[in-house]
């Protein structure tokens, strides 16, 4: 079966570009169940002191799914109109959710919401211009009730399905949300706390958003740690040891923060981050958790709570950044043999999101210093990388720095351009 369906959406998309499109974003559920959906947007210019002086926005408006369902059994051809109805609603309703899902978990949009209060969907299915048909081919069939007069039931369900007050991210954000909605990744739980702590300190309930902020904080610590440690002591310590003495309670948050995290992490991760504003969202958290609400609140109303956030914020993104190097670990392996295999020499690589690569190179040998071997090498990534992630972009994903052994920065490789460097670069 394919499902078209149109369902309203507010939000604002804002480029460092006079002009720029959004793009389509192809959403797996299962096997059997996945879409692709296409924003409808206009350029508008806003004078908004709270939002980023950027050259253009797009307003989107709403979202058209284009959705394949495969399971068979599910729209016979003898389908009662009830079940038709109750299914198409389900199936639209599954693939719009998981999308706001995976926005409001990524991109911290709080103002949107799933689709949760419908008892019958035959009064909205009409508003959410719905078609189908079976098969790849033939004409589609709009989907009615026979009913008349619904306008105003239709609106009353149109309105807070999703509408939002004003959200807004960067462009290239979608990327990541693409990504995500593509492969079926899942939102972590911290993810959906963060989101809820954005929501709550914009609705000026400090109590929630402390709360929500330090055990967001806390759960991406304690994953990158279990990780990290698993990655580090191998076979030699079992897995439950370690998930045991990480949620112990004598490993309380601050000997994680102050302790672990610095003794595994490399420091570059940590720079710029205030660790004792952090100490004093996570003391206020224990008081509130407490039950001393009253207390917290006037006891630390000289806290600047919008830079403490900001930096727990900045933690978690370092954290989050931190952990997909090391579940990106087995692809950095094989992508380091490879090269070795050829070069005899193993590049320093990291894999970030939006597939992201960087690569430092170290050449040992002087038959390794011309363009033509460096061009090589480059492909020879490219090649593997490819091999890896098919949405891998070489001109917009890869950046590779060459270095003279020991350290002299000697050349450059970015958006399909080989740059030797001078003298005193």
């Amino acid at each position: 079966m394919t499902i078209k369906a149109r369902l309203s959406l507010n939000i604002w998309v804002w480029s460092s570009e006079d002009h720029f499109s959004l793009p389509q974003l192809e959403i797996r559920l299962s096997n059997r169940l996945s879409a692709v959906a296409e924003f409808s947007s206009t350029i508008k210019t806003i004078n908004d002191q709270n939002l980023p002086s950027y050259k253009s926005y797009r307003n989107i408006t709403n979202v058209a799914y284009c959705i394949r369902s495969t399971k068979a059994n599910r729209y016979p051809n003898d389908i009662s109109h009830e079940d038709l109805t109750m299914h198409l609603g389900e199936d639209i309703a599954k693939i719009h959710n998981r999308m706001i899902e995976v926005i409001r978990g990524k991109l911290n949009v709080w103002q949107i919401s799933p689709i949760t209060t419908i008892e019958d969907f035959q009064y909205v299915l009409q508003s959410w211009e719905t078609y189908f048909r079976r098969g790849d081919r033939g004409r589609y069939a709009r989907y009615s009730n026979g009913l008349t007069g619904l306008e105003s039931i239709i609106d009353s369900y149109s309105r807070g399905l999703g509408l939002s007050k004003l959200p807004h991210f960067n462009r290239s954000d979608l990327d990541e949300v693409s990504e995500w909605l593509e492969a079926n990744l899942p939102i972590t739980v911290s993810e959906e706390l963060a989101t809820q702590a954005v929501e709550a300190n914009n609705n000026n309930n400090l109590r929630l958003a402390i709360f929500n902020y330090v055990i967001a904080l806390e759960q991406t610590l304690q994953q990158y740690l279990a990780k990290q440690f698993r990655a580090k002591l191998d076979t030699d310590v079992d897995a439950k040891e370690i998930d045991y003495f990480l949620r112990s309670d004598q490993t309380n948050a601050k000997d994680k923060l102050n302790i672990l995290l610095r003794l595994v992490i490399h420091e570059s991760w940590l720079r710029g981050i205030d660790f004792q504003k952090i100490e004093t969202a996570i003391e206020a958290r224990n008081k509130i958790a407490h039950g001393e609400t009253i207390n917290v609140i006037d006891r630390y109303s000289d806290i600047d709570w919008k830079l403490t956030f900001r930096n727990i914020e900045s933690l978690i993104k370092s954290l989050t950044d931190a952990t997909r190097l090391i579940d990106k670990g087995p692809e950095i392996k094989a992508l380091a043999e490879a090269f070795h295999q050829n070069y005899n020499s193993y590049p320093s690589i990291w894999i970030y999101k939006k597939h992201q690569v960087t690569c430092e190179i170290i050449l040992y040998f002087d038959d390794m210093h011309t363009e033509e071997m460096l061009v090589e090498m480059v492909d020879t990534l490219i090649t593997k990388r490819s091999e890896q992630d098919d949405r891998f972009n070489a001109s917009q994903h890869l950046a590779v720095t060459f270095i003279e052994f020991p350290d002299k920065k000697f050349a450059t490789w970015k958006a399909e351009r080989l740059r030797i460097l001078g003298e005193n670069s």
